[in-house]
Order: structure tokens, then sequence, then C-alpha cells
């Protein structure tokens, strides 16, 4: 959401952006019960649709996922 905030108060929008992308290290160690992904809930509390909702009065929000066993960087 700073990051929103942040591009929108140095001009961003008015300079043509329209998306805000969630690149990587948003996931959660493991799945749910039902055997989905799930954000990390230390990173986003209140999960990717209150982020997507608040990125959206301005933005396009945008997600990524990259397939594979590692990722670029992995916090412990």
């Amino acid at each position: 959401m700073m990051m929103a905030d942040v591009m929108s108060s140095e001009g961003y929008l008015e300079a043509g952006y329209q998306y805000v992308t969630v690149d990587d290290c948003w996931l959660a160690n493991t799945r749910d019960a039902d055997g989905r992904l799930q954000p990390d809930p230390t990173r986003f509390p209140r999960g990717m649709k209150h982020l997507a909702d608040y990125v959206r009065m301005s933005y396009k929000p945008g997600l990524r996922r990259i397939n594979g066993i590692f990722i670029a960087r992995r916090s412990a």
C-alpha cells in the first residue's frame, strides 16, 4: 500500500503508469487446508484482497508468482 501511495504522490499516475504489481515473496511457506496458495500472514495480515482493493482506487493491481523451487529471495 505504501508503494501505491508513493507512486501517486510522485506523479506516476499522471505519467501514465497503470499497474502496481506484487512480484515475489508474497506467498506463505505453507498452503491452506485445501491446498491453495496463501499470502504471508506477516507481510499481508489483511490478505491480498484488501491490498488489491486499496490499490484499485488508483491503479490496476497485479500479482505474480514464480513457478519452481527457487525464488529470488526468501526471508526466514
